[in-house]
């Protein structure tokens, strides 16, 4: 949003631009309430009741494109600048209608340098988020095109890395991900995450190669991925081991992560050891997204936390399908609700799932609009788990029918775990604690003694010393 502007600055800024404004859009002072009465009644404008009015968000950006074309965006850009500000402690304290406003135009001037200043105070999205700043939208190859190098890397790792997490993006900025001839340097690291993890959505194998190709080898998760793609999780499981060895010498930091979505990927693939070290390996990468990643990382590291502590005993799977359920109950990402459903199918499907199928629909419908048809395979397949069908399967196109033949062969990742029967996890969680409490030294003074108590349902383990 931008700041908001009021009333008598309206005419103010016309006048300010008549050198670049047609007459008939000029407007007077006493003309200008029946021009804004008309503006908010079309939906153009929107009176914030308390802070002025403000523009729709689906035309802030349409509006400077065509201010670039006519090259009055200099002209508008520092009148809107010099206008009276607020409260500056507003802007160091969260208020982003200034911050929004000062990006964008950071963003249009070339200035890649005032950006980064700009959101010294609190992470601000460029685009592919709900909460975004909303630039170059709708895209526009023309002015995407005048950026500087750096500029458009940094625009396509920020817009790009939120579109598979939150379902919001351009389709036409996934498929030039694919199509763009990268100059990729060292400083490029989040850029490369952040194709890898595109690549990997799109379940595009041959552009993870050619990546992979590119940057000599450096990045072994680009290797792990197409075997993920290929449902060879064993050697996908070999190859992001490397990756975080090579990411431990680079940072000299013992806990580490890969970024973005291969990481979530890492993460899922030590569910099947279930051994204290491998879930050990989970708990430190849930705690890298959740201390370290953006915001809407947050729920999606509190779910594998929740799943390792069931794993570990530590949880009935009553509290676990509680918790599940409170993760995804509250407004949360497409990527939460898909890892979700993951956990639930492995762990306790016998309880209800957490995420609902319109839920799951509308996931499959939002990474199919997007282009991302790894993910979107995935989502159909868990609605075929829960004997539902996509929400608009009567819209496919031809490329739709391709992909879902291509990834109908692949095992999906439901397949991981095989969920375990309930009269085996107290066994199981047996055997656990004996794992993790292993003695140092054998003291025969002690016995540790278990009663069996069988009842009419089900048995109760109670330990003695």
């Amino acid at each position: 949003m931008h700041e908001p502007f009021g009333r008598l600055q309206f005419p103010e800024l016309i006048a300010q631009l008549n050198n670049h404004v047609p007459k008939e859009f000029s407007v007077s002072l006493d003309g200008i309430n029946s021009v804004i009465a008309a503006l908010i009644r079309d939906g153009l404008l929107f009176d914030t009741k308390t802070a002025g009015m403000v523009v729709h968000k689906d035309l802030q950006d349409f509006v400077v494109h065509d201010s670039i074309r006519d090259k009055t965006f200099e002209a508008f850009a520092a009148f809107v600048q010099e206008a009276k500000k607020t409260n500056q402690n507003l802007y160091a304290f969260g208020y982003c209608g200034r911050r929004t406003r000062d990006l964008r135009i950071a963003f249009y001037r070339n200035d890649l340098g005032a950006i980064r200043n700009t959101v010294i105070y609190t992470r601000v999205v460029l685009a592919g988020s709900e909460h975004s700043c909303n630039v170059l939208n709708p895209f526009n190859m023309e002015i995407f095109s005048r950026l500087s190098k750096p500029l458009q890397h940094y625009y396509l790792s920020d817009a790009l890395s939120n579109s598979y997490v939150t379902g919001f993006g351009d389709k036409k900025l996934v498929q030039l991900a694919s199509a763009f001839s990268f100059e990729l340097t060292d400083s490029d690291g989040p850029l490369i995450s952040t194709l890898t993890s595109v690549y990997l959505a799109t379940g595009d194998a041959k552009a993870l190669q050619e990546l992979a190709n590119k940057t000599n080898g450096r990045y072994p998760e680009l290797i792990a991925c197409q075997s993920l793609l290929a449902g060879n999780w064993g050697q996908a499981m070999i190859e992001f081991e490397i990756a975080i060895k090579s990411i431990r010498k680079i940072t000299g930091r013992r806990k580490v992560a890969i970024d973005q979505l291969p990481g979530v990927m890492h993460a899922l693939l030590h569910f099947p050891q279930n051994s204290p070290a491998s879930r050990k390996k989970v708990l430190d990468i849930a705690g890298i997204m959740i201390q370290d990643w953006p915001d809407e990382y947050d729920h999606l590291g509190g779910l594998l936390r929740d799943a390792i502590e069931f794993q570990e005993g530590a949880q009935s799977s009553m509290t676990f399908s509680e918790k599940l359920s409170d993760r995804v109950s509250t407004k949360t990402t497409l990527l939460t609700q898909l890892v979700a459903f993951y956990l639930w199918s492995w762990l306790v499907p016998e309880s209800k799932c957490p995420v609902k199928v319109q839920d799951i629909q509308e996931m499959e419908s939002k990474y199919r609009a997007l282009g991302f048809h790894w993910l979107q395979s995935e989502a159909t397949k868990q609605l075929k788990r829960l004997n539902a069908v996509p929400a608009n399967n009567s819209t496919q196109t031809p490329e739709d029918v391709a992909f879902e033949l291509k990834f109908s062969q692949p095992p999906s990742l439901l397949e991981l775990i095989q969920a375990e029967p309930v009269w085996l996890r107290p066994l199981n969680a047996l055997r656990k604690l004996v794992e993790s409490n292993t003695p140092t030294k054998d003291d025969s003074s002690e016995r540790l003694v278990w009663e069996f108590l069988p009842s009419v349902t089900d048995f109760k383990l109670v330990p003695f010393i």
